[in-house]
């Protein structure tokens, strides 16, 4: 455990020590003498996440894993930045990494312990992020990406969704044009568009309808529209309001814009 010069406990290291201090798998990484260290083609590294979107303020834990796929043991540095992970925003911002706390860097242990990893042995270890960017600021709604790098090649990334809802059944009106949402598969989606008699709706309409199909609407002064989560991916859905005097007068059209994702409830750690 590290604490930062303003007095606060670094969890990202208390989580990550605490996942590799207890996991030894069986015919797993060992103490044995030391050996070189594993080349990049020898590793084959997985990242991921519990579930593929998150509600608000919900603990978004990662998880990390590195795997020797050599026909040779081979040694892979453990400690608390090896694995070094780090979480991306929609903007390209990095909002998130190891050895932060209150939305910055902060002091982090640098003594890292050397493990070797037999052919076919694994290392996993966890990080949680709680979707606060600083002190007290929420993350937006939008796709984030998580990268991991253990070890000399290339990180392995995944992307996880932070929405405004996560649920089986979603009610969307006017107001919530916008917003990020989440269905899991089976779920059903209601928008019902109404407002000023001056716009005519068109009738709600989904981008992949393979994966979020519209089943049922209408279109008019009062636009409604009902979709049917398929299967996991992400779709945007829209709709296109049309000025009833056009093109008499100059008022410009109006679009409803949403962006949901289906998922399952679970989702398994994904090879990127």
């Amino acid at each position: 455990m590290v604490r930062s010069r303003r007095g606060r406990w670094s969890v990202a290291m208390v989580v990550l020590a605490l996942a590799l201090a207890a996991l030894v798998v069986p015919g797993g990484p060992t103490a044995e003498a030391a050996v070189a260290g594993c080349p990049a083609p020898a590793l084959r590294l997985v990242v991921g996440t519990a579930a593929a979107a998150y509600g608000p303020g919900v603990r978004i834990v990662i998880g990390a894993r590195a795997t020797n796929v050599s026909a040779a043991p081979c040694g892979l540095a453990v400690g608390a930045t090896a694995p070094s992970i780090q979480i991306v925003g929609p903007t390209g911002r990095v909002v998130w990494r190891d050895c932060w706390a209150a939305g910055s860097p902060q002091p982090c242990p640098t003594v890292l312990v050397e493990r070797v990893l037999r052919p076919g042995a694994s290392l996993t270890a966890h990080a949680a992020w709680d979707q606060l960017i600083g002190p007290a600021t929420r993350a937006a709604t939008g796709p984030y990406r998580v990268s991991m790098r253990w070890g000399p090649g290339a990180p392995a990334t995944t992307t996880v969704r932070l929405v405004a809802a996560s649920t089986r059944s979603l009610r969307l009106g006017l107001a919530d044009g916008g917003g990020w949402y989440a269905l899991v598969v089976g779920g059903r989606l209601a928008v019902t568009l109404e407002g000023s008699a001056v716009y005519r709706w068109t009738v709600p309409a989904s981008s992949r309808p393979d994966l979020l199909g519209v089943v049922a609407g209408s279109s008019g002064s009062t636009a409604t529209g009902t979709l049917v989560a398929r299967s996991p991916g992400t779709a945007i859905v829209t709709a296109t309001g049309t000025p009833a005097c056009y093109p008499q007068c100059l008022l410009p059209s109006r679009l409803f814009r949403v962006t949901v994702t289906v998922v399952r409830q679970v989702a398994p750690l994904v090879t990127r």
